[in-house]
């Protein structure tokens, strides 16, 4: 399945089934309680969907965790929430956890922490690293590892591995080629050089 989260006007969920016979957009159940927000963060897991943190215009920062079963199309509030508040962050998944990384929030820390959330225990974990770059403005998993970019070139460039726990500078070879968004398929790096 591929979801695509349109904001303009709410938070409206859309589906596709690139396997169906009838390639078109479903807009699926919609949860009533998100408000149109900026910057939130998207993770699956599975089957499930999740939507993380994000501000809006009158709403500062927020800590609120949802998630969206496709299994049995029913969305639901996930506790614990995140243990920052946060919004314009990187998410992703690695080992089967939701890991939320930076960006801006109510404590002006923020952007050095990360939250590990485990679905299966329902716990987030709240870190902090000071070699976390502010202001990422793009992020992959590969090879175990996560990658973050900031606007800064390779100096702004950080990667965290799972087994160690921490985050170290990445090789100035690996970051000075990441210059767009990138997406890792099939175990192979893709960037869109934007230069």
């Amino acid at each position: 399945m591929i979801f695509a989260i349109d904001i303009s006007g709410g938070v409206f969920l859309h589906m596709l089934n690139p396997f169906s016979s009838r390639r078109s957009w479903k807009r699926i159940h919609e949860y009533p309680y998100i408000p149109m927000r900026e910057g939130m963060g998207f993770a699956a897991l599975g089957k499930r969907l999740f939507v993380l943190g994000g501000c809006g215009w009158l709403e500062d920062a927020t800590d609120e965790v949802y998630c969206y079963d496709a299994a049995i199309n029913t969305w639901f509030d996930v506790v614990p929430s995140l243990s920052t508040k946060r919004c314009y962050f990187a998410c992703e998944t690695l080992d089967g956890k939701i890991i939320a990384i930076g960006g801006l929030g109510l404590n002006p820390n923020a952007k050095r922490t990360w939250d590990i959330y485990d679905p299966l225990t329902r716990t987030c974990k709240s870190c902090s690293d000071v070699n976390i770059v502010p202001e990422i403005e793009d992020s992959f998993v590969m090879d175990g590892r996560i990658y973050i970019r900031g606007g800064g070139g390779g100096s702004s460039s950080a990667v965290y591995s799972a087994s160690s726990g921490i985050w170290e500078h990445m090789d100035d070879d690996m970051a000075s080629g990441w210059r767009g968004s990138a997406v890792v398929v099939a175990d192979e790096l893709y960037v869109l050089d934007l230069r």
